[in-house]
């Protein structure tokens, strides 16, 4: 049994990050072993970064790994440094701010990550996908998918030796903007992006449903 990798980045938002974590548990099978990494965030508020940092310390139990970042990161720029925690050869990415709906096999995901190597990514679907994505409605390996142009960093499985890939040519230092950078250059290396389902939604944004936009929280 091979161990898969659920790397998670936080930004002190233990409320949202309590819900995401609690139901990705509930809902999110496989036959593998989960290693759970967490990437916290540093944040400008110190009352904020403190209630985020009480809470992983208490719930220290629910992570293999816990990295406290020393400086801050923001959007853009903590994918590269949450890919580089990696160490299995597939990875889940869960954001802090998932609501899970749905049960989610992610064993058939992960055997067409590993016969198909020009795939990067199967996300997991929070709603319709925008049309200017250019969203395909197909059947690979017997599981739907729909393929997209956009190359995302929100939540899914990702074949970890290609995104290093595509970091490596970008750059580490670099933000790494999904439509600015990421898409293009997937592009270019011919890399595949897909989307678990035809239409069905398996989780909720609840940071976008909140109103936290980019790493915002509450009123901060």
């Amino acid at each position: 049994m091979e161990k898969i990798d659920v790397i998670i980045n936080s930004c002190a938002r233990p409320d949202v990050l309590e819900v995401s974590i609690n139901t990705f548990m509930t809902y999110v099978k496989s036959g593998h072993k989960f290693r759970y990494v967490v990437l916290e965030d540093k944040v400008d508020d110190g009352a904020r970064q403190r209630e985020g940092c009480d809470w992983i310390k208490e719930h220290r139990n629910l992570f293999d790994e816990v990295v406290f970042s020393e400086k801050k990161m923001g959007p853009g720029f903590f994918f590269a440094p949450a890919v580089s925690l990696c160490k299995s050869k597939y990875f889940f990415h869960l954001e802090d701010d998932n609501e899970f709906i749905k049960d989610i096999n992610i064993d058939p995901l992960l055997d067409i990550l590993e016969s198909n190597d020009n795939i990067i990514e199967i996300m997991m679907s929070r709603g319709p996908i925008n049309p200017v994505n250019r969203p395909r409605k197909m059947v690979v390996d017997d599981v739907k998918l729909t393929e997209s142009n956009l190359f995302s960093v929100a939540t899914g499985v990702f074949n970890t030796s290609l995104v290093r890939k595509l970091i490596d040519t970008i750059g580490w230092d670099k933000q790494l903007h999904e439509a600015g950078l990421l898409t293009p250059v997937s592009k270019e290396l011919g890399y595949r992006k897909f989307v678990l389902g035809h239409g069905y939604q398996h989780y909720v944004h609840v940071g976008e449903k909140n109103g936290y936009r980019k790493g915002g929280y509450k009123n901060v």
